[in-house]
């Protein structure tokens, strides 16, 4: 069986072989639970990540406020048998 730190060593593999990490920052685990019927680990990371904002106009771009940071979360579903990736799913937050 995979355990706790195992599970999360496995998602955040996973977020790497996915995403462009280095455009994130404060890649953080926000939460891990291991299903009830123990099949499963469900792992919660946070990051933060630019976004273009549009909403400035084009005078936001001129005085480089044309971007900001937005908080976001992914649950991935982890084999508690195999380790292997079951789902990836984004998480509003809170």
């Amino acid at each position: 069986m995979v355990d706790v730190k195992q599970a999360v060593a496995r998602a955040m593999d996973y977020l790497g072989d996915m995403y462009q990490t280095d455009q994130f920052r404060d890649v953080l685990l926000e939460e891990v639970d291991l299903s009830e019927d123990n099949k499963f680990w469900n792992v919660t990371i946070g990051f933060t990540r630019r976004q273009e904002s549009t909403s400035g106009g084009p005078m936001a771009t001129l005085i480089g406020q044309s971007a900001e940071f937005k908080r976001e979360y992914k649950v991935f579903q982890i084999d508690a048998g195999s380790g292997d990736l079951r789902s990836m799913r984004s998480r509003k937050g809170e």
